[in-house]
Order: structure tokens, then sequence, then C-alpha cells
């Protein structure tokens, strides 16, 4: 009788055990789920160091450690693969040149640095063989003043001087076409410093300062031209020293158009340059 009895509480225990180990098992999940939520909260809480920018900058500015500010973010929204950590300034950042332009207090990213500065004058490293930068010096006045801009398409003409009784100049009423349609490469100021460059690098500085140069009276003085630059095939560069030479002219200018004309490449020359063409072709079979 007493081992019936005895047998039968062994599955009772057994259940009682198997109830336990749910209830163990689901107090370790829920356990293990808080632990997990709690630590993940609690390093979501935690500041990364990163690098912001006293001023907005421009591209092709350099970046000096003075221009640097040390600012937290959180840690959830920080983007380790293209955020730059405070402590690695120094590798990205510092004496390296803006690629794009960058507003202050925004953290900085890796891709928005490049190691060299912006090149001036690209258009030096693109002619070819056959070609070469003409300077043509001009008054401004009678070629378009200062809205005359570098990459403005141009019609150029040529009006010849002559000298009256009291060897004051005066304008003959012969007016030749030198190029029908070309391309202002660059103007040179007074001081013959590019006004391409000139116009570039205030559009690297950030909005407020830039719109302070550019409306400054010293900055406008810079931008009058006093020289033309027309890269030329080598034969019209020629001619057109030989023209320019052989008489005294005042040289003016039509702004035809501030963009290109699809496809077009070549410039196109008047007929004050087709003699002095002309001769060169001349000469160059005589010689063969």
């Amino acid at each position: 009788m007493f081992k019936k009895k005895s047998d039968g509480m062994r599955p009772a225990l057994a259940n009682q055990l198997k109830r336990a180990s749910v209830y163990i098992i689901v107090a370790a999940l829920m356990i293990g789920v808080f632990l997990f939520l709690y630590f993940n909260v609690m390093e979501s809480k935690k500041d990364v160091e990163v690098i912001t920018l006293s001023t907005d900058v421009g591209p092709g500015q350099l970046i000096t450690s003075d221009m640097l500010v040390k600012s937290k973010k959180s840690a959830r929204d920080y983007d380790e693969n293209t955020e730059i950590p405070w402590y690695a300034a120094e590798d990205f950042v510092v004496n390296k040149y803006a690629a794009v332009y960058i507003a202050k207090d925004v953290p900085l990213r890796d891709t928005w640095f490049m190691g060299t500065g912006v090149e001036k004058l690209n258009y030096l490293k693109e002619m070819t063989a056959n070609e070469q930068l003409t300077t043509i010096p001009y008054d401004s006045s009678y070629a378009g003043g200062n809205l005359l801009k570098p990459g403005d398409h141009i019609k150029l003409y040529a009006s010849y001087l002559k000298s009256d009784a009291t060897g004051r100049e005066e304008q003959k009423a012969t007016v030749e076409i030198v190029f029908e349609d070309a391309t202002v490469t660059d103007l040179l100021n007074s001081s013959k410093n590019s006004i391409l460059s000139i116009i570039e690098d205030a559009q690297r500085l950030p909005i407020t300062e830039r719109e302070a140069l550019m409306s400054s009276d010293s900055f406008q003085e810079q931008l009058s031209p006093r020289y033309m630059m027309i890269i030329l095939k080598k034969d019209q560069a020629t001619a057109l020293k030989q023209a320019m030479g052989s008489a005294k002219m005042q040289l003016s200018a039509d702004i035809l158009t501030r963009n290109r004309p699809e496809g077009q490449k070549e410039i196109i020359t008047g007929n004050l340059l087709s003699t002095y063409l002309q001769k060169q072709q001349t000469d160059s079979s005589s010689t063969k």
C-alpha cells in the first residue's frame, strides 16, 4: 500500500520540476533581455567627441587647427564609418583642403577633404601642342568694360589709329574684324593678376565673407581688365601679332554669349587676319 502511494508521487514531483525549470528559463530570458536593453540604452547615452568647424568654409580652403571645435554627438547617431572622431583630427582634417562646401557646427566626414589645394589656371594644362596663350592689351572701356568675364564668347574688332597734325591720335573710319567668334580664356588686371583666379578664390569663401568681399570697392577694382587672354592656334597667334605690329589700332569687343554653343571648338577668324594667314601658307609652301 505504501509502495503504491510513493509511486504516485513521482510523476507529480517531476511535473513540478519541469514547471519550475520553465519558470527559471523564462526568468533568465527576461533578465537577459532586460540587461541587453539596459546596456544598450546606457551605451546610447554615451557621447562621442567629434569635430566641427567654427565657420563655414568653401571648396579649396585650407583647414587649420584653430578652425576646429570639439563637439559631442550621441553614440547612437554617430556613424563610425564616415564621421571623424576628435582624436583623428590631425590625420584627417588639419592642413587638408575642403573638397566641398562645409557649414559650421556640422560633424566632419572623411570624404569632405583632400590632401592638395585647388589647382589654378587649368587651361594651361589643357592646351594642345599646336596652341598658345596669347595676351592682347586693350582698353576695357572699348571692350565690354567690367561686363567682360573669362569664358565669354566675343566678336573682336580693330579700328586703325593715326595721328593728326597736332600729333594727337584719332580713330580711322576703317574697322576690321579680328575674330568673328572667340572665347576669352582669362583676363588680367593692371597688376597682371588672373581675374579668373581672383573670382574663383572669392567663390571658395564662406557665403557671408564672399558677399562682403565681392561688394567692396577694392575687389571690384581687381576685376577691371587690362589684358585679354585667348588660346589660339599658333598660326592665328602669329597672324594676330603681325597685324597688331603693322599699325596702331584700338580693339573693341561685342559680347556674343556667356555660354559656348554646343559642339563649337574652333576660333573663327575675321577678315583682318586672313591676309596674314594666307601669307603664312604661301611662305610655308615656298620653303618646301
